[in-house]
């Protein structure tokens, strides 16, 4: 991504899902966070760990909640997108420095492990520790 040094800013759409088991119970929480050059963080009031607990029946599992999230973008301002399309292209599969393949419905991403798990510690575990994933390409 090629960001001007002029101001710049990204505006979102968003869910927050907190998945219950029955997925006609979970609870989507719409966001509209703003990034940019001026701030770091999206200062929204989401939910409370109170109001997650008293919606806690099916919600907290062994001490846990999944929140699943869905991002869209709707605005951008001095991003070059274009520049991030001709970098990566996770459609192609020879690209060399992809050795898994995301496969998410019947859509394949092509990416890599390594920068995966530098970015994400779940990823970090299912590639590098004890998973049946740590073997697979796909």
């Amino acid at each position: 991504m090629h960001v001007q040094k002029t101001s710049w800013s990204i505006a979102l759409d968003a869910d927050l899902i907190l998945v219950h088991p029955d997925s006609d119970n979970d609870i989507i929480v719409k966001i509209s966070p703003k990034i940019g050059k001026d701030w770091n963080h999206a200062e929204e009031d989401v939910m409370t760990y109170s109001e997650i607990l008293s919606n806690r029946e099916g919600l907290i599992r062994d001490d846990k909640v999944t929140v699943e999230v869905r991002l869209w973008i709707s605005k951008m301002k001095g991003v070059k997108i274009d520049v991030i399309r001709r970098a990566i292209n996770f459609t192609d599969a020879s690209e060399p420095y992809h050795d898994i393949t995301l496969v998410i419905g019947e859509e394949k991403i092509y990416v890599s492990k390594q920068i995966l798990a530098f970015h994400s510690p779940v990823f970090k575990a299912m590639f590098y520790g004890e998973f049946a994933e740590k073997n697979k390409n796909e």
